[in-house]
C-alpha cells in the first residue's frame, strides 16, 4: 500500500504554467498570414484545444467539488477563448474589428464549450460505471497491474470506431467539382469528425499515463493514433488541395494537442494519481 501524500506544489506549478501556454495563441499576429506560416499557426491553435481536452478530464474525473468544476470550466474555456479572438487587434485597426469581437468570442465559446461537454460526459459516464481517478494512498492493499487482455469483442469496437471516422472523413470531404464556402452538412460532418477526433485522443491519453501499468508503450501507440486521426481530419478538410504546408498543419493539431495533454497528465501520475477500474477498487476495498 502507497503511503505517500500528494506534490501540490507540482500540480500547481502546472496549473500556471497552462496559464502562461493559454496566452500564446495571441502571438498568432506576427504570421504574415501566408501559407508558409500554417503549421505554425496550427500549433499555436493545438495548445488550446489541449487545454480545452484537460479541462474536459478534470471536470470529469477530478475529485472537487461539482460546482466548483462546473464554475472552472466555465471560466477556463473563457479564458482559453479570450486569447485567439484578441489576436486580430493586434494586426487590425480597432475600428475595423471591434464590431465582430463580441460574435467571434460566442462563437469560438461555443464551440469549446460543446467540445468540453462532449469529453465531459464521456468520463463522467466512465466514473459513473465505477471507473475513477484516485490516489494510490487511498488504497488499502497494493493492487498489481493486471496484464491487459482482448478479445474479439475489443476488436469489433476498433473495426466500428475506424468505419464511423473514415465516414466521417468521406462525408466531410469537399466535393470534386470547385464550390464557393462551405455547405450546412460538411460543416455539421466535420464538427463532428472534429469532436470524434478529440475524443478518442483525450480518452486514449488518459487510458496510456494513469493506467497502472507502465505508461510509454501505450503512449507511443496513442501518438499513432492520434497522428492518424491527425491525418484523416486533413484529408477530410481539403487542405491536401491546397499546400503541404496546410495539409502539415492541420494534421498536427491532434498530435501535438494529445502530446501536451499526455506530458500534463504524466506530471499528474507522478503525483501518484491512478485511474483504477471498479474491479479493482472492488478488489482493494
Amino acid at each position: 500500500m502507497y503511503d505517500g501524500t500528494t506534490n501540490h506544489t507540482r500540480i500547481w506549478l502546472l496549473v500556471v504554467i497552462h496559464l502562461l501556454f493559454g496566452i500564446a495563441p495571441l502571438a498568432e499576429f506576427l504570421f504574415d498570414g501566408t501559407i508558409w506560416f500554417s503549421p505554425a499557426d496550427f500549433a499555436l491553435g493545438s495548445l488550446s484545444i489541449a487545454q480545452i481536452m484537460l479541462l474536459s478530464f478534470w471536470v470529469g474525473m477530478g475529485g472537487s467539488k461539482w460546482i466548483v468544476r462546473v464554475l472552472g470550466a466555465i471560466v477556463g474555456t473563457a479564458y482559453v477563448t479570450l486569447w485567439p479572438v484578441l489576436s486580430p487587434y493586434m494586426s487590425f485597426p480597432v475600428e475595423e474589428y471591434e464590431s465582430s469581437f463580441s460574435q467571434s468570442f460566442v462563437s469560438l465559446f461555443a464551440s469549446y464549450s460543446a467540445i468540453i461537454l462532449l469529453l465531459t460526459s464521456v468520463f463522467a459516464l466512465i466514473r459513473r460505471r465505477g471507473t475513477k481517478l484516485i490516489h494510490l494512498s487511498q488504497l488499502n492493499v497494493d493492487i498489481l497491474p493486471a496484464r491487459v487482455r482482448y478479445s474479439t469483442f475489443h476488436l469489433l469496437i476498433l473495426m466500428s470506431i475506424c468505419s464511423f471516422v473514415l465516414s466521417l472523413a468521406k462525408l466531410a470531404q469537399p466535393p470534386e467539382e470547385p464550390t464557393t464556402g462551405f455547405s450546412t452538412f460538411r460543416i455539421v460532418a466535420l464538427f463532428l469528425l472534429m469532436l470524434v477526433v478529440f475524443l478518442i485522443n483525450n480518452l486514449c491519453a488518459a487510458w496510456a499515463t494513469l493506467s497502472l501499468n507502465s505508461p510509454w508503450t501505450r503512449i507511443a501507440l496513442v501518438l499513432g493514433n492520434a497522428l492518424l486521426l491527425g491525418i484523416s481530419f486533413a484529408i477530410a478538410t481539403g487542405n491536401y488541395s491546397f499546400s503541404w504546408q496546410m495539409f502539415i498543419g492541420v494534421s498536427l493539431i491532434p498530435v501535438l494537442s494529445t502530446a501536451i495533454v499526455i506530458v500534463s497528465l504524466l506530471v499528474i501520475r507522478s503525483c501518484h494519481y491512478r485511474i483504477v477500474p471498479s474491479g479493482l477498487l472492488q478488489a482493494a476495498s
